[in-house]
């Protein structure tokens, strides 16, 4: 067995077998060749010149707050073993070698666990915890009538807008909590991402209040908004008017861990949905800081991660 960092010439390997683990589009890993993949922060494992297993550091800017940074934060990404392949220890062995890289690199690192289970076996071989936490509101349907919100004299508006407009908003609202920045690489990543499946990132305003969100269409015809950032006194507003532009679709609405999560529910039902439902503080992502940093315990937000 071979371990290694991957080359260009790698990807249609990797192409061949993240599609066989994730079963991801031939659009989404063209976007992924095109935009995101660099081969120098991805480590396979190689078996009589075959790639048996894959894993990933993909970049985020820095672990933030009150503009104070804790450094880069890399997440270890796509981990992924060819079925036939597994029970061997392939990507523990790959894990383990991005680990020491990142030891003499960088203060932290994250993973998304793809499988329940695996946040414990990260948690015990590497010493990743929970730290990244999400709010998430589940709307299986539009309201009944649904009305387009009021907004004064101004309309509500949804537009798309580019990476970078969406960043500046996005970072006005989290600059005073923890949480990770958005390389501009990532977030034209994103975009190009939102908008194979019929979606985009979006600039929304509803009753004077202006914020972001980051819209994915499933297969199924269902609307993910993978973040939705803007005032919390605005924010069932927001979903309603979502909900009117999206139309047919039921909503996975992600958020900041910090909102009042009985509050954002009580409002819901007053707007229609009367069956919606409020998980708080959903961990998203784990964190490992390297040997002797300083622990940061407070939980952070990591927005879309990887999953």
């Amino acid at each position: 067995m071979i371990f290694r960092r991957a080359a260009k010439s790698d990807f249609p390997e990797i192409r061949e077998l993240w599609k066989k683990v994730f079963g991801d589009t031939d659009s989404f890993l063209d976007l992924y060749e095109q935009v995101a993949f660099h081969p120098e922060n991805t480590w396979i494992a190689q078996k009589k010149d075959r790639i048996v297993s894959m894993s990933i550091l993909y970049y985020h800017e820095d672990l933030v707050q009150k503009k104070k940074s804790y450094g880069p934060c890399p997440c270890v990404y796509a981990v992924a073993t060819d079925p036939v392949f597994r029970g061997h220890g392939y990507a523990m062995s790959l894990i383990r070698m991005q680990a020491v890289y990142m030891d003499d690199h960088y203060p932290c690192s994250m993973i998304s666990p793809a499988d329940e289970g695996l946040d414990r076996i990260y948690e015990r071989y590497f010493s990743y915890k929970d730290h990244f936490y999400c709010t998430k509101a589940m709307v299986p349907l539009q309201p009944e009538g649904a009305k387009t919100p009021e907004n004064g004299k101004e309309a509500p508006l949804l537009e798309p807008v580019t990476p970078a407009t969406y960043n500046r908003i996005r970072e006005s609202y989290l600059e005073n909590r923890q949480h990770l920045q958005f390389t501009n690489e990532q977030l034209v990543f994103e975009k190009k991402s939102c908008r194979l499946s019929g979606g985009d990132l979006y600039r929304v305003r509803v009753n004077g209040a202006e914020g972001v969100c980051a819209v994915e269409i499933t297969e199924e015809g269902h609307a993910r908004i993978n973040e939705l950032l803007i005032e919390e006194e605005a924010m069932a507003e927001a979903v309603l008017f979502l909900s009117t532009k999206l139309k047919g679709c039921s909503l996975e609405v992600r958020t900041h861990p910090w909102v009042n999560g009985e509050k954002l529910l009580y409002w819901l039902h007053r707007k229609g949905f009367s069956q919606a439902e409020i998980l708080e503080n959903v961990p998203v992502a784990q964190i490992r800081f390297r040997p002797k940093e300083r622990k940061k315990e407070e939980e952070a937000y990591a927005g879309f991660v990887f999953d």
